[in-house]
């Protein structure tokens, strides 16, 4: 099994069900066929495997590991007599007798029941058989396991990367961090985490604003450091717990999904520790380092004076907490999460066992042959539940691997996106036919179950596009603009000296806002002042001595010298920027612009009325005609933090773009619209390109509703559509999806 920082641990475990009937439709086992005498082989179990004791699920188990392989597996109590009498000088027909002569339930072993152990642990390569047929039966597993690697390594969306073999520098650390899994330091764990939530909420209002900044240029490349750190650490928290507790880790690398770089760790001994509690604590050692790392980073957050420390903190805060208990955490897939929730249950190979069910039932709902269905037991029914949320569950990731895929690789995308539909879908699909096939040709399908199943899903689809109407209520992203504002740029050329508003603040008419300060300026009005006056002096003199012709002329100089005086004086009082009218200041940045030099005509911020605002709506090109339809009609708008609120949908713009009306609503910044990147020197609302066209419309807002919403929220609108079949809906969604991802791969890139 596989600790990783991102992927969990993949499940090293496999269970032998005695009670489980065979299944007639699989083929026999590799050097078993149906024409040999089964009960006169002499199988005999590998001397190198490993057995132990273990209770769980209320019964006593055994352990089988496989060293050579890094495998193990469990079978029941009387599954182990059994396969002990397998020494190779014994025949199965004699290794039957004799455990039907020792047990209280003879029937419980049947000829089909021993069949059924036997093939399990030919297929395993368990047991050693000197048949003319092994030899056939080891190509074959080496072909499967080669067939098998190849379909990971082709699947672009998914594939491991092995790297070393940590176990010997774990073993070095282990003296200096075996003290972390203590009871003790559990204890401090859980203060420090207290703490940390603490000062969190006593820091709510600055944690809410905290993420702004966050990416700013220059700290990215410390963002990767500690998350690189930070797998490592995660990894070794695996690993220094199963050494701790006497197991090995032998392995470790890189899972890469979407080209996305996932560490692992292999821990599968841990398997072989009988304490459950152990178990669990290995599962959860990686997350409980980075939660420990998180809650430190917090603190540190809450108290540094450095801006940019803060940002690094935040981040690691977020890797380290929140991203590390969503992913790790999660059961549904075999992350650290699934581990404690099986180990925590008592339930082995809960995974492997809920989707084994789930398929089962799909199996005998298609008329294929399959496996009695269990009772009703407690253990039985959380394992069908498990298996049917984390079998959905597995859907909706892939679904979501393809469409993340064709969204963020661009035109590769779609070819990626190709391979996993062909890898995870149809493959699938294409194999369970098959299987139908064969079945049909074997004489061993229930065709009225198979019919009743195929005419069920004829009826579905047929009331998708008919009966079922698609949702009434469709919904699109929406920004708060203000409506009036003004951009106030520099009317002078000066340095920005103080800055005595913040973005957001509401402003008086003739406040003022901002001070430049512009030194040449400054020396050119004084020297003109002085020209003046000497030029008045000159006046003066010339009167008194009676020259005409040379007082007209310096009159007319200081004319001249007065109006430029006259300028230059305007150009100064220009370099204090006051309102215009009282409104809202919106500008970003305004405490790193100090110092910054700015051109006449260079924008500084933006002033805007608080009581005179819109709603923009981006609408996808499947949502027009609702939209177009709706003009005039009635609207709900839902934004964080008000109750829905009913209001009208004014115009809409029947032209379409590929430009968003505000990047916030983008996934580059955080909202629901895909975009690929545009022309780097293209303005903010150029820099991202929709990856389809999209219409924009208007919901004005009176001067009531302005005051409740603020500038550049964002939020929802909620709008009633004409009828429409499911069917229908789903067809012209995916066309245009697939159509836009075509234009996008052929489109040259920005």
């Amino acid at each position: 099994m596989f600790a990783a920082g991102w992927f969990g641990r993949a499940e090293g475990k496999d269970t032998m069900d005695l009670n489980a009937q065979p299944n007639s439709t699989e083929s026999p086992a590799p050097g078993m066929q149906p024409s040999e005498d089964w009960l006169a082989l002499r199988p005999a179990l590998r001397s190198d495997l490993r057995f132990e004791i273990r209770r769980s699920e209320g019964m006593t188990n055994y352990v089988i590991e496989d060293s050579t392989r890094r495998k193990f597996f469990q079978i029941g109590a009387n599954e182990f007599s059994f396969i002990q009498l397998l020494d190779g000088k014994t025949e199965v027909q004699q290794a039957l007798q004799q455990i039907r002569s020792t047990v209280k339930n003879p029937d419980t072993f049947s000829d089909d029941a021993a069949k059924r152990i036997v093939q399990w642990l030919i297929q395993l390569n368990l047991v050693q058989v000197d048949c003319v047929s092994t030899s056939d039966r080891i190509v074959k597993s080496q072909r499967q396991q080669k067939t098998q690697r190849l379909l990971t390594f082709i699947n672009p969306l998914m594939f491991k990367i092995r790297l070393f073999n940590p176990d010997r520098h774990l073993g070095k650390l282990l003296p200096l961090f075996s003290w972390m899994f203590t009871r003790w330091a559990f204890a401090g764990w859980l203060i420090l985490i207290a703490v940390a939530a603490t000062q969190i909420l006593q820091h709510s209002e600055r944690f809410a604003i905290a993420s702004d900044g966050i990416l700013a240029n220059g700290r990215w490349i410390w963002l990767i450091v500690a998350w690189v750190l930070l797998k490592v650490v995660h990894e070794m928290g695996h690993g220094l717990a199963c050494k701790k507790f006497g197991g090995e880790a032998n392995e470790t690398g890189v899972l890469m999904l979407l080209f996305t770089p996932m560490a692992y760790i292999d821990v599968s001994s841990s398997w072989r520790f009988n304490s459950r509690r152990q178990r669990m604590i290995v599962s959860f050692a990686g997350m409980y380092v980075e939660i420990g790392i998180a809650a430190i980073a917090m603190l540190v957050w809450c108290h540094t004076g450095s801006q940019v420390v803060a940002d690094i903190c935040f981040n690691i805060y977020l890797m380290a907490g929140i991203t590390t208990v969503l992913f790790n955490a999660n059961p549904l897939m075999r992350f650290d999460g699934y581990y404690i929730l099986a180990d925590g249950l008592g339930i082995v190979n809960l995974y492997t066992r809920g989707q084994a069910a789930i398929q089962n039932r799909i199996r005998f709902l298609f008329g294929l042959p399959a496996d009695a269905l269990p009772p009703l037991t407690r253990t039985n029914v959380a394992i069908l539940f498990y298996g049917l949320l984390a079998y959905f569950w597995r859907i909706t990731i892939s679904v979501g691997l393809v469409i993340a895929a064709s969204t963020l690789l661009s035109g590769f995308g779609l070819i990626f996106a190709c391979m996993g539909i062909v890898l995870w879908f149809l493959f699938p699909i294409y194999r369970f036919a098959f299987q139908i096939i064969q079945a049909i040709h074997g004489k061993t399908l229930n065709r009225r179950r198979l019919g009743a199943s195929l005419g069920f899903v004829i009826v579905i689809g047929f009331a998708a596009f008919h009966w079922i109407q698609a949702p009434a209520l469709k919904s699109a992203p929406a920004i708060v603009h203000f409506k009036d504002e003004r951009v106030l740029r520099s009317d002078s050329d000066g340095f920005l000296q103080q800055v005595h508003v913040f973005n957001g603040q509401y402003v008086a008419k003739d406040q003022v806002l901002f001070e430049l300060d512009n030194p040449e300026l400054k020396v050119s009005v004084r020297k003109l002042k002085l020209e003046i006056e000497q030029a008045k002096i000159q006046a003066q003199i010339h009167q008194r001595n009676h020259e005409l012709a040379s007082l007209q002329a310096e009159q007319e100089n200081i004319r001249s010298l007065t109006q430029t005086l006259a300028e230059k004086l305007s150009e100064s009082d220009a370099l204090v920027i006051r309102a215009p009218f009282d409104g809202i200041v919106v500008a970003r940045d305004l405490e790193n612009r100090v110092g910054m030099f700015f051109k006449r005509g260079d924008d500084l911020a933006t002033i805007a009325k608080s009581t005179n605002k819109e709603i923009l709506v981006s609408i996808d090109q499947t949502d027009w005609k609702s939209f177009e339809q709706g003009e005039g009609k009635p609207v709900r708008l839902g934004f964080p933090g008000l109750p829905l609120m009913k209001t009208t949908l004014d115009r809409i713009n029947p032209r379409a773009s590929d430009r968003p009306i505000d990047v916030t609503l983008t996934a580059a910044y955080g909202g629901p619209i895909p975009v690929r990147p545009g022309s780097e020197n293209a303005p903010d609302s150029s820099k991202v390109v929709l990856l389809g066209q999209r219409f924009t419309a208007t919901i004005r807002l009176n001067e009531l509703q302005s005051r409740k919403f603020e500038a550049g929220q964002r939020g929802v609108v909620y709008f009633r559509t004409p009828r429409q079949s499911l069917g229908s809906y789903l067809f012209l969604a995916s066309r245009n999806w697939l159509k836009r991802k075509l234009q996008l791969s052929m489109a040259p890139q920005g």
